[in-house]
């Protein structure tokens, strides 16, 4: 007896694809500020420092949207497995 593997999908509403959208912004944008202080460093920019409080800032807001899109999946139930 074969067993054929099952498909499943995840469904999202529109709502958390926009969150999620969201989040994958903020990550890019502290990925950005990693690289471009990692650029000042090796170059010798002895103002390489100048990037801490952006970090900081940005992975604050990167917290805030990971939060904001798992309490959304959480309280809607829209990333249910459908199988297909």
């Amino acid at each position: 007896m074969t067993h054929e593997p099952t498909s499943t999908s995840l469904i999202f509403c529109q709502e958390a694809k926009g969150l999620l959208e969201a989040l994958a912004g903020a990550i890019h944008e502290l990925i950005m500020l990693h690289g471009q202080q990692f650029q000042a460093v090796i170059g010798g920019d002895p103002d390489s420092g100048r990037f801490d409080d952006l970090i900081h800032m940005a992975n604050e807001h990167k917290l805030e949207a990971k939060y904001i899109y798992l309490q959304h999946l959480s309280f809607h139930g829209c990333s249910l497995h459908r199988d297909t």
